[in-house]
């Protein structure tokens, strides 16, 4: 079965980074690479959330890619980063998934607080981004519950909080498989908040 793997976070959360990392794992050689975050540099030569009409069909190119990767007998793995903050695009990708029987494996990635998430989008505003700071407590806010729909699919979850500086490494706090849920650090804040959130539908 073609398995996809969705590294999923709000803005900010680091998603990108956790991306870099598990794209040097042996397991997930030669899988095939989505991110509108890319798509946004590679084709429509902007920064990473410049809002122009080059960033919406960045998004939309991700969409397709998806649903052609998907198709593809060729292709056995799919890496997406991916943001969900609208539903169109959730729904999208969730009915994608369905219709292609892929089996999902999500990343998640987390932080303590918007705080967190704030200051490094602010760190990027400076490279010419330009996201608000309303728009990265939007993100943060509604996360849970549009992160769990792909939870509730997913073969296996592993939830990954970075809350902390540049030089620490982002570590898996708790696994969900099968609605069975391994928390392996009781310290982190919010990984209780995401399981509550999955049992209260």
């Amino acid at each position: 079965m073609k398995r996809v793997y969705m590294v999923l976070g709000a803005i900010g959360s680091g998603k990108s980074r956790v991306l870099h990392n598990i794209l040097q794992s042996e397991e997930l050689r030669g899988a095939v690479l989505i991110s509108s975050d890319a798509y946004k540099e590679k084709f429509y030569n902007i920064p990473v959330s410049k809002p122009n009409n080059g960033y919406r069909a960045a998004d939309e190119l991700m969409m397709k890619a998806f649903e052609l990767a998907a198709k593809d007998d060729k292709v056995e793995k799919i890496i997406v980063e991916f943001c969900p903050l609208r539903q169109n695009k959730i729904k999208t990708l969730l009915s994608i998934i369905e219709a292609f029987q892929l089996s999902l494996v999500v990343l998640f990635v987390h932080t303590d607080n918007d705080g967190i998430n704030k200051e490094r989008v602010e760190s990027r505003n400076k490279n010419s981004d330009n996201v608000s700071e309303d728009k990265v407590a939007q993100s943060y806010s509604h996360i849970f519950q549009n992160v769990c729909p792909f939870l509730e699919v997913a073969e296996k979850t592993y939830l990954i909080d970075n809350s902390g500086l540049k030089d620490e490494s982002p570590c898996v706090v708790g696994v969900i498989k099968k609605n069975l849920v391994s928390i392996c650090d009781r310290r982190c804040k919010w990984v209780s908040k995401i399981c509550k959130n999955l049992v209260d539908g």
